[in-house]
């Protein structure tokens, strides 16, 4: 299954893709890999850098140089393919792992229904089978997008969590494991890391489990868990630092601030002059007139939704 899962990718770089990136985000991301496989950051703009400077570039006026906007995770990753003379190998085998994990989830997710080990087996062999025939995750593991490193780290996560949980012991490797799946996913995709961060501290804290955890346990528990999550940490404040000259600094807020339009248009919450007039003019015109509020939050989600129940067995009638 995972060979197919694999084969599927690569029919997607030859046949959809054309054997190379598409959108402008997979061409920033290749771009950013590139630039982290010479062992930097960021690189010279040129001169004039008008001929270099493009969307999702952040420039640096001081220094002279560009970096990509997108976290640091995925391109880490795929500076390896780069390193190998074929990044574009490295979605294909992230769809590999991606599907074996997806079993290994399915089955612990049985196991810890109840399902017997032949069935869960069979569950588990379901769920990797959506994974396999998911447009969605083809077109992301085959063009240079983070999304599907994100998922394997987010199904990773939870396998190690489940893992602890059915450990008569709590091991605190399998804490120490779920931390470093979600640091990558926080040097991946940072916002993203909320909800599996939320699902993971429910299966190791708050729920019932088969021993009896003391407080040291816990404690122990939880210092595993922070100490896995510090290498992707590390990255991601290591990347905003060179980029921004701030450790915290946010490098989409210094590029919107600075390509698009009106100022704050690039932010989280609610309220007026959310949405950027350059990038996504005609969408914010159309659907954001009095601004980001609960009705426009709830227009999106639905948008959304429907986009994943279309993928539903690759059935638009869903």
């Amino acid at each position: 299954m995972c060979i197919r899962d694999r084969l599927l990718s690569l029919g997607y770089v030859a046949h959809v893709l054309r054997g190379g990136p598409r959108i402008v985000d997979a061409t920033t991301y290749l771009l950013e890999a590139r630039t982290f496989a010479t062992g930097h950051f960021s690189f010279p703009a040129g001169f004039p850098s008008a001929s270099t400077r493009g969307r999702f570039l952040v420039y640096d006026e001081a220094h002279g140089s560009l970096a990509g906007l997108f976290p640091p995770g995925y391109p880490l990753v795929l500076s390896l393919g780069v390193h190998l003379g074929a990044p574009l190998a490295i979605g294909p085998a992230l769809a590999a792992g991606l599907a074996l994990a997806t079993l290994v989830l399915g089955a612990r997710v049985a196991r810890e229904l109840g399902h017997s080990e032949v069935s869960a087996e069979r569950i588990g062999r379901a769920a990797a089978l959506f994974s396999v025939g998911c447009a969605v995750l083809r077109y992301h593991t085959a063009d240079t997008m983070s999304h599907g490193l994100a998922a394997l780290y987010t199904t990773l996560a939870l396998i190690a969590a489940l893992g602890f949980r059915a450990s008569s012991s709590g091991s605190v490797t399998h804490a120490l494991l779920v931390g470093l799946a979600l640091g990558g996913l926080v040097a991946t995709r940072p916002v993203s890391v909320a909800a599996p961060a939320l699902a993971c501290s429910y299966l190791m804290f708050a729920a019932s489990t088969n021993a009896p955890r003391t407080r040291a346990h816990r404690v122990r528990t939880a210092g595993a868990m922070a100490l896995g999550i510090v290498p992707g940490l590390a990255l991601l404040v290591a990347w905003q630092h060179a980029v921004t000259g701030h450790a915290l600094g946010s490098p989409q807020l210094v590029y919107y601030a600075t390509s698009d339009g009106p100022p704050g248009c690039f932010r989280y919450g609610f309220g007026e002059g959310i949405g950027c007039l350059f990038e996504h003019g005609d969408f914010v015109r159309h659907n954001l007139p009095n601004g980001y509020g609960a009705f426009a939050a709830l227009g999106t989600t639905a948008r959304r939704l429907k986009m994943h129940l279309s993928d539903a067995a690759n059935l638009e009638l869903f």
